[in-house]
């Protein structure tokens, strides 16, 4: 083999090592949102190949069943294209040194060294050098397995939790109306605790965009919804009431629509994929009125205040919509018509499901 092509080789099968090392360290270890073109392919080739199956489905608890594989599917592809493509580099390098004698020896020898079975070593000192360096290479990325896996249980039993108990406290249908007017109006510590969530949410869900695809556990439910509830009722809080509370909804609220801009970056949302709001003034006078009637203190100035819910509401409606066509979650029209409708929940669903047109061209996760 010419020189020239010896370098290139070596040069070429360390890109390769270097890519593979630095896809892994922004996966599981940087926690600075960054894209990263190995694992952008792959999460984009898994959804693209589920497409078809949630099409089929017209039930949002199939779609759930489906999309529950989304992240078991990806990492497994992940560590199968970290192990190929090192394999591929040290190969290169095994025949650039010649430390074995054909390609395809260079490549048996590299398999056996990546996966530490050792039942074919390179015959060179030099080869089993580099043999060592790729033994670790490939410990390396069984620990990155290992580590990543129980922090994204935890990110999500988290999520599903708090989104949870929402669905609990709402009976089952989150939305500005089932927050405000219940027995338990939310005071400035519900507040507190959805900002303090809310901004973990952004932080996680932009660290590691395949979270954003992980459908809820429980039936019918997902953290989409009740973070379009909860923003809603922390917009009109902030518009509509006065005091301590109306300061801490504000927070909330701000806090909520730069989590979504994080998510919506680190997915690499398009402006043009956004919806425009739903929101008729004939909606917001109706919640005024219906929340009057329940026992809510509303401040005069509704016009006023409806323009400033819109403002508020055009920030985060559109990301919101956009995640809900991505995943397939159907919105109720209580909650983006803000009122309660006279069907029951599952009948709103399948309405909603009716009246939301299939997307061609979805985005999937970096």
């Amino acid at each position: 083999m010419h020189p020239v092509f010896r370098i290139l080789g070596v040069l070429v099968g360390m890109w390769l090592i270097f890519a593979v090392i630095r896809s892994c360290c922004r996966v599981a270890l940087v926690n600075v949102p960054s894209p990263d073109s190995l694992t952008g392919f792959l999460s984009r080739l898994t959804y693209r190949l589920m497409l078809p199956l949630l099409r089929r489905r017209t039930a949002y608890p199939e779609r759930q069943r489906i999309l529950a594989w989304f992240g078991p599917l990806f990492l497994l592809s992940s560590i199968g294209c970290y192990f190929a493509v090192t394999m591929a580099g040290f190969g290169l390098i095994y025949q650039a040194i010649r430390a074995e004698t054909t390609f395809f020896r260079s490549l048996v020898s590299s398999g056996s060294a990546l996966s530490t079975l050792g039942f074919s070593t390179p015959a060179t000192g030099r080869g089993e050098a580099v043999a060592i360096v790729e033994g670790a290479v490939g410990l390396g990325i069984v620990v990155f397995l290992i580590t990543f896996v129980p922090g994204y249980q935890s990110a999500i039993q988290r999520r599903e939790e708090i989104s949870a108990r929402l669905y609990a406290h709402t009976g089952g249908e989150p939305s500005c109306e089932a927050l405000l007017g219940g027995a338990d109006k939310p005071e400035p510590a519900f507040w507190n605790a959805w900002e303090d969530f809310l901004r973990e949410l952004g932080d996680i869900h932009a660290e590691s965009p395949i979270l954003v695809f992980t459908p809820s556990i429980r039936a019918g439910q997902s953290w989409v919804v009740s973070v379009f509830a909860v923003l809603d009722a922390a917009n009109f809080t902030g518009t509509m009431m006065e005091g301590g509370i109306k300061r801490s909804s504000g927070i909330c609220l701000r806090e909520g629509i730069l989590s979504l801009r994080r998510m919506a970056a680190a997915l690499r949302m398009e402006q043009s994929a956004a919806q425009p709001a739903s929101l008729s003034p004939g909606d917001f006078d109706a919640l005024c009125s219906r929340l009057e009637a329940g026992g809510l203190s509303i401040q005069s100035g509704r016009e006023a205040a409806r323009l400033a819910f819109e403002a508020n509401r055009a920030q985060y409606e559109p990301i919101l919509r956009f995640l809900a066509e991505t995943l397939f979650v159907p919105l109720s029209p209580s909650l983006t018509r803000l009122t309660r409708s006279p069907n029951p929940p599952e009948a709103e669903n399948a309405i909603s499901e009716a009246r939301t047109p299939a997307r061609r061209g979805r985005t999937a996760p970096r």
